[in-house]
């Protein structure tokens, strides 16, 4: 699986002749927790982002669940559609801990269902943690 992320750990586009089966996730990644709206407690920010050319469409919310010993909860439920799967909806729900010092992600657990989409695989389960 090839997916590059920055210094902060948000995802990085693939350069053009890198491909991986996440590739096209990074977008979903971007939505999972991460946004330039100030995020207050257990307040619901709507997600509606959409690329050019046929990338994928996400809508759906961001909330900041909870802040605990430096720690931010940011709980993410968004469904993903792209014309280049034939419009079929991705259903993507996402867990962040960030450190609210450093706004880096400390782990993100990631849950992406294709349900009746006709893909092979139904369901991809991703977890990622920064190591400190």
């Amino acid at each position: 699986i090839i997916l590059r992320v920055d210094k902060r750990g948000i995802p990085m586009p693939l350069s053009s002749d890198e491909h991986g089966p996440l590739s096209g996730i990074s977008m979903l990644m971007a939505a999972s927790g991460f946004t330039d709206k100030v995020m207050k407690l257990g307040e619901e920010i709507n997600v509606d982002v959409e690329a050019k050319d046929g990338k994928p469409k996400v809508k759906g919310t961001i909330k900041l669940e909870s802040l605990k010993d430096g720690v931010a909860k940011i709980v993410s439920q968004c469904d993903v559609t792209s014309e280049e799967f034939d419009n079929a909806t991705l259903k993507m729900t996402a867990t962040s801990l960030v450190d609210t010092a450093t706004s880096k992600p400390n782990k993100i657990d990631l849950k992406c269902d294709f349900g009746a989409s006709g893909f092979a695989i139904k369901t991809i389960t991703l977890s990622m943690e920064r190591i400190k």
